[in-house]
């Protein structure tokens, strides 16, 4: 079951606003009853992209606790660990990387988290 909340215009969801803003107990609540899909929101991007995006490192660990997967690549083929880095979020970064991601994991460009760091000027 998915609640929606907002116009007939957008199809957010419960925990796709919990997720942007940061409510992790609200997420943590929400992947205990099961009672909504984790896995993608109506503009295709996951709840996981969005809280790495957003450098909520609770709501990250949420989902992960949850059963969301973190191995997930977007459509230019980079990992939650390429979002990391690009955003500067050290936190998440770490967290992703406690959960065994590939720091050597190659995008459509053959990047990697770390080229994307550098090139951000977040190292």
């Amino acid at each position: 079951m998915n609640f929606r909340i907002s116009s007939k215009y957008s199809k957010d969801t419960l925990l796709d606003h919990a997720v942007r803003y940061g409510h992790a107990d609200v997420v943590r609540e929400l992947c205990k009853k099961r009672s909504v899909r984790l896995e993608a929101n109506g503009s295709s991007k996951s709840p996981m992209f969005c809280a790495v995006k957003e450098g909520h490192a609770g709501v990250v660990q949420a989902l992960l606790e949850g059963g969301v997967k973190s191995g997930v690549r977007d459509d230019a083929g980079r990992t939650l660990l390429h979002l990391a880095a690009e955003k500067g979020h050290v936190a998440v970064a770490q967290m992703l990387l406690d959960e065994d991601l590939k720091v050597d994991a190659h995008d459509h460009w053959r990047k990697t988290p770390l080229h994307i760091a550098v090139e951000k000027r977040h190292l």
